[in-house]
């Protein structure tokens, strides 16, 4: 039997199409018709069949309707290295890693009461109600491409969340990183937001988006599927074409995962509310018990509607020495002590000086100077308003000669 094969193919095409009982069919590659012919016992039908084993692509798929393996699709991911590195850099989310944590050095500290305590850089841990949360840096284990994570524990636990109490992660973005996506206008852009999270009770979390005013608010859903696990999630926000973003150096985001929150404060998820809402209608407590902790890491916030895969994440995390710098924006911390001296002929003398900021700051901050100790000199203090970029100090020369103060600085600008 002959084939009239269709003089200009282009590649792809099928012949004969439709396929004819007992004919077999052919595809075109670009130099020769190749059989598309299956044996029932060894192929898998595009229809209609169910694989019994394991799937192995020989070589790369070269066609969209091709398969490809999970190793292959992995090994993909992480051959896109160089888009991975773009997308990092429109991130506008400060310290996703977790790796920062200028304040305290990676250690934890207890957060209770109706309180906000910064626990890394660009995050906060807040709390309102009876439970103590124990929360800072922590290893993040078993976790590939990561170092660090931010950990809360329930050291006092709150078995029945109050419909005014709440145990949440914050974390706030300036308005100038927000500007780019148009909010509170006709044509808002979307974001998504990917994440890695553990936690050692299982069930319906969910966390939210709100402008820094808090009067408006998108409620997200994610699902912890099993104990102490690490599960990558991602959720695409619309834009917000109503309420007020500012665009400024002010508070222009607030990104909240919860542990726990009281029925006040949840609204329902997946829509856009008037409001102050930190998760969604439904969560579980995530705080009833001292056996409770949740991890967080590889937080991103992404303009647009795409997210790296799980394979990619690590790739989207910025550079540990850039990404400190982005968080001196915020908080600067000279740990070792500066010697700074002077001389005065007499008693009494007042002595100036300025002191420069390792990168410039979002606004004028305020300083404090920790461990401060003198020779022959006192009162040391900040003279004028702190600028962007420097403050100006003076201290006393407690009598005639030298004198001169030993201190650490630290340049506080948070949101």
């Amino acid at each position: 039997m002959g084939f009239n094969f269709p003089n200009t193919p282009t590649i792809g095409d099928l012949y004969p199409t439709p396929a004819l009982p007992g004919v077999p069919q052919y595809r075109w590659d670009g130099a020769v018709w190749t059989t598309t012919t299956y044996d029932p016992l060894t192929w898998v039908q595009r229809a209609g069949d169910t694989m019994t084993g394991a799937l192995n692509v020989v070589t790369p798929p070269t066609l969209p309707a091709h398969a490809a393996s999970k190793a292959y699709v992995d090994a993909a991911a992480v051959a896109a290295a160089p888009f991975a590195d773009a997308m990092a850099y429109s991130g506008i989310q400060i310290n996703g890693s977790m790796d920062i944590s200028q304040e305290l050095s990676g250690a934890s500290i207890p957060v209770s009461g109706s309180s906000s305590k910064y626990v890394v850089d660009g995050w906060t841990f807040q709390t309102s109600g009876p439970q103590t949360i124990t929360c800072g840096q922590a290893a993040a284990s078993g976790l590939s491409g990561f170092t660090s994570a931010l950990q809360a524990s329930a050291t006092v636990a709150s078995v029945a969340v109050a419909v005014g109490d709440y145990a949440i992660y914050t974390h706030s973005i300036e308005g100038v990183r927000v500007a780019r996506l148009g909010w509170g206008a006709v044509n808002a852009k979307p974001i998504t937001i990917a994440f890695w999270v553990s936690a050692n009770r299982q069930g319906n979390y969910s966390g939210s988006i709100m402008n820094g005013v808090s009067n408006r608010s998108y409620p997200f859903s994610f699902t912890i599927n099993a104990a102490n696990t690490y599960e990558y999630k991602v959720v695409t926000i619309p834009g917000d074409t109503t309420g007020t973003w500012l665009k400024d150096s002010s508070k222009g985001m607030q990104v909240v995962v919860a542990m726990a929150v009281g029925t006040n404060y949840q609204g329902p998820a997946g829509v856009w509310s008037a409001g102050l809402f930190l998760g969604a209608t439904g969560t579980v407590n995530g705080i009833a018990a001292t056996s409770d902790v949740m991890r967080i890491t590889g937080v991103v916030v992404l303009p647009g509607i795409y997210a790296p895969t799980a394979a990619q994440s690590p790739l989207i995390m910025r550079p540990y020495d850039q990404e400190l710098m982005t968080c001196q924006r915020y908080y600067q911390k000279m740990d070792t002590p500066i010697i700074y001296q002077g001389y005065a002929a007499g008693a009494g003398a007042v002595v100036y000086g300025t002191m420069p900021y390792k990168v410039p700051m979002r606004s004028g901050p305020t300083i404090t100077f920790p461990g401060a100790t003198y020779f022959n000199a006192s009162a040391l203090a900040v003279y004028a308003v702190p600028q962007l970029t420097h403050f100006a100090f003076q201290y006393t020369i407690s009598a005639a000669g030298a004198g001169f103060f030993n201190s650490g600085f630290i340049m506080d600008a948070r949101l």
